[in-house]
């Protein structure tokens, strides 16, 4: 039978249910009392002459019947007072016939029987038959025990963060402002939708919202969290009629530097969308900052030239209103464990309209005010000056925390996670500080091995454990995927991320303390990235001449990132090498680093084995060749190694960009393609490269084709305009196209069918043509009221 969870509910919402279900039910005419204070009353319904003609008293109660009984032993002088015709009670929790029959005897001659004694039970029955109540509640509707058992099945292919307390915690603190309408209307509408806004505003709680209620109705949910790659299969499964909802958060990733360095990996995610778009039961929401979308719009050449138009299909979370606002705060106040005074702060000379109006307000900061971990030094009636002082300067919500609450090796631990950055990668793409538990544990015992030696540190017995323990659910995230034995350990919060960076940028002990605590060479890369390379051009050589000492005298003991996947399927060897071209070969910014640095890559350059080489240790040689300065230490090296390397590079060339660095590396180096390509040697390599370049580019354009095809003449020249551009491929490279089977691309392509699309969709642009949905925006209005009725109680 289905039961449903109240605790989602503040209190004033259980009120407003209460109040539709008898509406409904009784045909009560039953209105809110809200108010100042209730006398007794939750609930009424008053005759002409005001006489109480029904009163009803809601009562949220999540404890035992006892605690309800004394409660109410409170109100009977109340009710004598007020003398109803009828009195009702209304409670979440659950009644038995005793508990109600006690409840009549104590209100006798009020309530008429126990059937105007409602509890849990009754509560249950009154939803499960009133359905449009129930749909209307989405936070009932989703918890409801059968839906959110739904909901955790169909996300079983998902992370473990789609996990019952989480969707709790998330559905509790909801407030739907008209964005979700808005967002589902698109996504129906378009296939995909992406939700956009600046950081703290809401972005990831909407999608999630989102994701529950297509789970609810028997998706199964992709999450993709590191690699694009991942869902792949999804297209490619034995089932391609299976109804799925794809979740992208983050997806053009939080790091701002790899950004403005992107290429041409874009065209991943753009193919990606389009085939969401062509299939037929597939649907894939997006999330992403409003600065990082403006930059990739810039510097995405495919994102801006594909037919994916993102300005229809974007939702953009912006400012709330002050109901908005009220709401938000209400919840997180009502459903927080902090200090009861510190709540009564906010209410007490309604306090709330200076957190609703400051400008700086954002539902992110209403969660760090309502987390307990936050407030272990704020004394009472110090609470407001601690919500206000970190409103006005929110960069700095987690200073006071960092520097004088946690002890040393919560801050060792803290820096080992923020020093991986954004290192899960797709291509170019970066997503947020996501470690597995093990090699965090490593990067940790490196810095605290460090600060022993070094800084006289006493090591502690499980310090890493202990302060693990300390740092969940107030720093730390900690979830479990099921493929992995370890969980992974992330930041509860981006925004601690950008305060470190501020924070080492500031303070350089404290950087070279982090440097010099370094297990992993990736470590190392997000440092210097991070770190030192925003640095002016004097300040930058002296630094990055003492991390290249540094590096050059660790590379023994360096680890290559193979627990990010990046080099899982070459030898550790190889990685080792690849990683630290890398890293030397970015910094080379200045002539007098280049001077120390290329002598290492030459050396490196030696010691690969050309055989074992993926795609990410490809980009890197890549990157490195084109920078090498002419006739130099570095350049000599790799005409010496010239064949080798150069058939390497074409094994793992698979995208255009790549196509055109190694023509560019050819002309560079004054060496001819044409007589590389014809070499017995080469050609089948170069053939085999083209050849799935061509193949993967072609089903891209033809995706978005073939559905548009109404003709046998289009159908034709379609099939002339693909052999047209593989054509231009292959002679590109002076080599012939073999593989090319025409009826695999145009197998499929139903012109009657076609034909039928066109007309739905013309009819569809009719009712909606140029209409970009946003929430909707409210004429100015005066909420006074409403907010100061929210917080009456």
């Amino acid at each position: 039978m289905v039961k449903y969870d109240y605790s989602t509910l503040t209190d004033k919402e259980f009120e407003t249910l209460s109040c539709d279900l008898l509406n409904k039910e009784h045909d009560l005419g039953l209105q809110n009392f809200k108010k100042g204070k209730d006398k007794g009353i939750d609930l009424r319904y008053s005759t002409n002459d005001k006489h109480n003609s029904i009163v009803v008293q809601v009562k949220q109660y999540f404890t035992n019947p006892r605690v309800l009984y004394n409660s109410l032993k409170k109100e009977l002088i109340k009710v004598k007072k007020l003398n109803p015709d009828q009195y009702w009670i209304v409670t979440s929790l659950p009644l038995s016939a005793v508990d109600k029959e006690m409840i009549v005897t104590l209100f006798i001659g009020y309530i008429k029987n126990t059937s105007h004694v409602i509890g849990q039970d009754d509560l249950d029955k009154l939803l499960r038959k009133h359905k449009e109540i129930e749909q209307s509640w989405l936070k009932l509707w989703l918890t409801s025990t059968s839906i959110l058992k739904r909901v955790l099945n169909n996300a079983i292919l998902g992370r473990s963060e789609f996990h019952r307390e989480k969707i709790l915690t998330k559905l509790r603190l909801f407030v739907n402002n008209g964005t979700l309408g808005a967002a589902e209307s698109m996504l129906k509408t378009n296939k995909f939708l992406l939700i956009s806004g600046q950081p703290g505003v809401g972005k990831t709680t909407l999608a999630d919202i989102l994701t529950y209620e297509f789970l609810a109705q028997k998706f199964e949910m992709i999450y993709i969290d590191k690699d694009l790659a991942e869902a792949g299969e999804v297209f490619e499964g034995k089932d391609k009629n299976l109804p799925q909802i794809i979740y992208f958060d983050d997806f053009l990733g939080a790091n701002h530097l790899e950004i403005m360095n992107l290429k041409s990996s874009e065209s991943a995610i753009v193919n990606f969308i389009e085939r969401v778009q062509a299939s037929k039961n597939k649907y894939m929401i997006l999330t992403t900052r409003t600065t990082i979308l403006k930059d990739a719009r810039e510097n995405y050449e495919k994102l801006n030239r594909s037919e994916i138009d993102l300005s229809k299909k974007e939702l953009v979370i912006s400012d709330y209103n002050q109901e908005d606002k009220a709401r938000i705060l209400y919840n997180h106040l009502y459903h927080s464990e902090i200090a009861e005074a510190f709540k009564k702060e906010v209410f007490e000379n309604k306090n709330y309209w200076k957190i609703i109006n400051h400008p700086n307000y954002t539902p992110r900061l209403i969660e760090f005010f309502t987390r307990p971990f936050n407030l272990t030094e704020i004394s009472e009636g110090k609470y407001m000056d601690f919500v206000l002082h970190n409103l006005k300067y929110p960069d700095e919500i987690w200073r006071h925390s960092f520097t004088k609450q946690l002890h040393d090796e919560d801050r060792f631990l803290i820096g080992a996670l923020y020093s991986f950055g954004s290192n899960f990668r797709y291509g170019n793409y970066s997503f947020e500080s996501i470690v597995n538990l093990k090699p965090l544990q490593q990067a940790y015992e490196s810095r605290v091995e460090y600060e022993v030696k070094t800084n006289g540190y006493k090591r502690k017995a499980d310090s890493f454990n202990a302060s693990l323990k300390r740092m969940i659910d107030g720093y730390l995230y900690s979830s479990i995927d099921k493929e992995k034995k370890d969980p992974d350990i992330r930041f509860i919060n981006p925004s601690i991320s950008d305060f470190l960076t501020l924070y080492y940028r500031k303070s350089r002990e404290e950087l070279w303390k982090l440097i010099y605590g370094c297990k992993f060479i990736h470590q190392l890369k997000f440092c210097f990235e991070k770190l030192i390379y925003f640095h002016e051009y004097d300040a930058y050589n002296e630094e990055a001449a003492q991390f290249i000492d540094f590096i050059f005298k660790s590379e023994a003991i360096l680890e290559p990132t193979y627990h990010l996947d990046r080099y899982r399927k070459i030898s550790k060897k190889n990685a080792h090498h690849c990683e630290l071209i890398g890293l030397y070969d970015k910094a080379r910014w200045t002539d007098e680093i280049t001077e120390i640095v290329d002598p290492l890559i030459a050396g490196h350059l030696l010691n690969i084995d050309y055989s074992d080489l993926n795609d990410s240790c490809a980009e890197v040689l890549m990157d490195m060749i084109k920078e090498a300065k002419p006739k130099g230490v570095l350049y000599n090296q790799v005409i010496a190694q010239w064949d080798i390397i150069m058939s390497a590079l074409w094994k793992n060339a698979s995208q255009d960009d790549e196509f055109q660095n190694l023509e560019e590396i050819f002309e560079l180096y004054d060496q001819s393609i044409e007589a590389f390509v014809r070499h017995p040697k080469h050609k089948k390599i170069v053939e085999k490269a083209l050849a799935s370049y061509a193949d993967d580019d072609t089903y891209s354009w033809m995706m978005d084709k073939k559905r548009s095809i109404y003709t046998n003449k289009e159908l034709e020249e379609t099939k002339e305009k693909v052999r047209e551009q593989r054509e231009e491929i292959f002679s590109r490279f002076h080599v012939d196209d073999f593989g090319y089977n025409e009826d695999e691309y145009f197998e499929d392509v139903n012109i009657k069918e076609n034909r039928r699309q066109r007309l739905v969709k013309a009819a569809e642009v009719h009712l909606s043509e140029d209409v970009k949905i946003e929430p909707k925006k409210e004429k100015q209005k005066d909420f006074s009221k409403i907010i100061d009725d929210l917080f009456s109680k």
